[in-house]
């Protein structure tokens, strides 16, 4: 899947925060790759402490733990408390976590905070192209078919082909640990 919008990351993280009270209590982190895909959704601390930065180590090690290499990341978790009319403090929250050391390696697009009344997001509420100071992300196209099989060298599909030479690549490393990449298995 590929996350376009704001309004995508809270039609996923929803349903996954606000499921029962043990979902609710937790710090939940949602990871893209550099493409906008959908890498991971789930718990990163069982229990919300008061400052976000209590958790940038569980964070950061879930965004590199899990599939593929995290870009992109969206933090959200429940408070007890009211936050008041003002989304002021959420993003006092982003900058200082924009700023860590620690989360270097990846950009924040905001965070989702659910309390008794409703939520707070800092995440963009619209499609990334609408926001001028999300220019530098990925964009998506749709090209309509029909695509030839194994024929077809139009954008998507190129991409699409490069992606599972890519994973093929991948897998066989993996399988296939002591072989040299640059020798062909039928000559060995």
């Amino acid at each position: 899947m590929i996350i376009e919008a704001g309004y995508d990351i809270l039609q996923l993280l929803c349903p996954e925060v606000m499921k029962d009270a043990e979902s609710q209590r937790a710090v939940w982190v949602l990871s893209m790759d550099e493409r906008l895909r959908l890498l991971f959704i789930g718990v990163v601390a069982p229990t919300a402490a008061d400052r976000i930065e209590s958790h940038v180590e569980d964070i950061a090690k879930a965004l590199t733990r899990h599939p593929g290499p995290a870009k992109y990341y969206v933090v959200a978790r429940t408070v007890q408390s009211h936050k008041g009319e003002s989304g002021d403090w959420l993003r006092q929250e982003d900058e200082r976590l924009n700023h860590l050391p620690a989360l270097a390696d990846h950009e924040l697009l905001g965070q989702v905070v659910f309390d008794p009344d409703g939520y707070f997001s800092s995440v963009p509420r619209y499609s990334f192209r609408d926001y001028p100071e999300l220019e530098h992300l990925p964009r998506t196209a749709i090209l309509p078919g029909p695509h030839p099989l194994m024929s077809c060298d139009c954008l998507a599909c190129v991409q699409h082909k490069i992606m599972l030479d890519d994973n093929r690549r991948r897998a066989e490393k993996l399988a296939n640990p002591g072989r040299r990449p640059d020798i062909p298995r039928r000559l060995r």
